[in-house]
């Protein structure tokens, strides 16, 4: 791989990784932003749901308000007067205030009026029996102050108690109550500009993803509005914000009946408009990152590759032509002053080095050459060295010392045209391509064998061959130095003739020891028939005597050299 390829590849390698890591810093800090910008907007719309629902119920307090203030209510409660200010009120009036309920309480808890209506008949409606054991059930009085809400089985109410009293003391209350019902829940949607939507918390518990969001808020709690002693009015609804979809989030609010448990959920889900933008706006900054890059990438790699690149290049194809060439005379031009600049310096040093090392191995070349020559062809011994073809078998000739040119009888051109095959006999030609075999199960790397060759003329030298593989100028080639044995295979036949010899003439002493020794008995046994001549048989005995000792000692002498045959047997083969 070349160099601008490899400058290349890490620009982009290093541009992609920046993008990897401008892109999870903007995912973790970007979009991270975003996303709480986006839950903090949504929180703020979901306490916008529950403080407009607050509001409702404010202004039937405040409603509730002005009724309890008013004369006609006041003698209504104190007895002066029989008209419950109820009869009063036309379906319109009700209508127009948002009243679905209006009842009047005495001081004692007792139901002095009661009125319901239906907004859709405009007609009076009849006060359910759930709301009055709801109001039964709300904490401390029903002539105590209260805002909030009640569940009914007809559904979430609204419901406001106001104390009516004069200077005298409290004369009674009066509750006021609207259906949260979904004329209400589209006049909380227009007001926020959220599309609202009531869920009962009985129904929310058992749908996973609202009942994961208020676990824990299945006990009691503050009621939703609360009024201080300073009357100042309090609003507690637990806000929660949750991702639905890659497009939409949801905004909770818990809110809490009079009693302190939950009631409902108001839910409204909006769309992710902010982590959208940020959404676009991040993959336009990475789009805009990446046409940069691979802009300012391009451009870099062209500069690179023009002021840097070329020059090395050059440098490059003028090295190697002077490699190819071999002629280390030559130098590469240099421009400026610099890496480039230093290299191309360096390289010319190098040059001029190597053409001193040239002119210096040169020298010690030829001398080398010429003692190589010398030493070669001053063996007297035969010195061939030979190619190895890829079966092991012997090629031709690659030198071949002046004593082997002289003794096969061939000048040096007509034995370098020659192979080992065309100075032995065919069937010892195998000799040489089981040498390769021997060297190689060798310690020393050698082998040695006899073999005869051929002379020009076609006489047959005996000859010993020590044969040892060599590296001759990257080649494998075999070195064989064979040396004339003629005189000492004559020398062994001599021997050989020498010891049968020996072998005979012992045989041929062992064979006249017995024939010494019968005559010599018949003499001792003829001097001993003639006894009148005792000094003459006692002489002759005598001189026997002499003449056996020798035999026997010429036998123990045979016996001796039997030994001396048999060790010549075994180190000399001899038989």
């Amino acid at each position: 791989m070349k160099i601008y390829q490899k400058t290349s590849i890490i620009i982009a390698i290093t541009f992609l990784g920046l993008i990897v890591m401008l892109y999870g810093a903007s995912v973790s800090i970007l979009l991270g932003g975003f996303a709480q910008v986006e839950g903090g907007q949504a929180q703020a719309n979901a306490g916008r749901m529950a403080n407009a629902l607050a509001d409702d119920i404010m202004t039937l307090d405040d409603l509730a308000f002005e009724l309890a203030s008013r004369e006609d209510l006041h003698a209504f409660l104190s007895g002066e007067s029989t008209d419950d200010t109820i009869s009063d009120l036309d379906m319109t009036i009700y209508q127009r205030l948002g009243i679905n309920y209006f009842l009047i309480y005495s001081y004692n808890g007792t139901l002095r009026a009661a009125q319901g209506v239906d907004f859709r008949n405009r007609s009076p409606a009849e006060v359910p029996e759930s709301l009055l054991n709801g109001l039964s059930r709300a904490p401390g009085s029903v002539t105590a102050d209260m805002m909030g809400l009640i569940m009914l089985p007809e559904g979430p109410l609204m419901v406001v108690a106001r104390p009516v009293s004069n200077e005298g003391g409290t004369l009674g209350a009066i509750v006021v109550a609207r259906h949260l019902d979904k004329t209400e829940i589209e006049r909380l949607s227009f007001i926020t500009s959220l599309p609202v939507e009531i869920i009962p918390y009985s129904s929310a518990r058992t749908q996973p993803l609202l009942s994961s969001i208020f676990p824990e808020l299945n006990s009691a709690g503050e009621p939703f509005l609360v009024r201080s002693e300073s009357m100042e009015i309090s609003v507690h609804a637990p806000v929660v914000t949750r991702p639905l979809t890659a497009d939409t989030i949801g905004g909770y609010a818990l809110v809490r009946d009079v009693s302190g448990n939950p009631a409902v959920i108001l839910q409204a889900k909006m769309p992710r408009v902010i982590f959208a933008q940020g959404e676009a706006s991040l993959f336009s900054f990475i789009l805009f990152l990446l046409g940069g890059g691979c802009v300012f990438g391009f451009l870099m790699v062209v500069l690179l590759r023009k002021s840097v690149l070329s020059r090395l290049s050059f440098l490059s194809t003028r090295v190697q032509g002077i490699g190819s060439e071999k002629d280390f005379a030559a130098r590469v031009d240099v421009h400026g002053d610099d890496e480039v600049a230093a290299l191309a310096t360096a390289i010319n040093g190098m040059l001029t080095e190597l053409e001193y090392s040239q002119l210096h191995l040169e020298d010690q070349l030829i001398e080398s050459e010429e003692r190589y020559r010398r030493f070669f062809h001053s063996w007297n011994d035969i010195l061939l060295v030979h190619e190895v073809k890829q079966d092991d078998t012997p090629g031709r000739f690659i030198d071949v010392n002046d004593a082997g040119c002289e003794r096969l009888g061939y000048d040096r051109k007509a034995i370098l045209q020659k192979s080992i095959a065309d100075i032995v006999k065919p069937e010892d030609t195998k000799k040489f391509s089981e040498s390769r075999k021997a060297v190689l199960h060798n310690d020393i790397g050698q082998t040695l064998f006899e073999i005869d060759f051929i002379t020009s003329s076609g006489e047959y030298i005996p000859m010993e061959v020590n044969a040892k593989f060599i590296d001759y100028m990257g080649k494998t080639a075999v070195l064989s130095v064979a040396r004339d044995i003629s005189e000492r295979r004559e020398i062994e036949r001599l021997k050989m003739e020498a010891f049968k010899q020996i072998e005979k003439n012992m045989e041929q002493f062992a064979i006249l020891n017995d024939h010494i020794r019968n005559p010599l008995q018949a003499i001792v046994g003829l001097a001993l028939l003639h006894a009148e001549h005792e000094k003459l048989a006692e002489e002759i005995i005598a001189q026997a005597a002499i003449i056996n000792r020798i035999v026997d000692d010429l036998d123990t002498g045979w016996i001796e050299s039997e030994k001396i045959r048999s060790w010549l047997r075994r180190y000399y083969k001899f038989d």
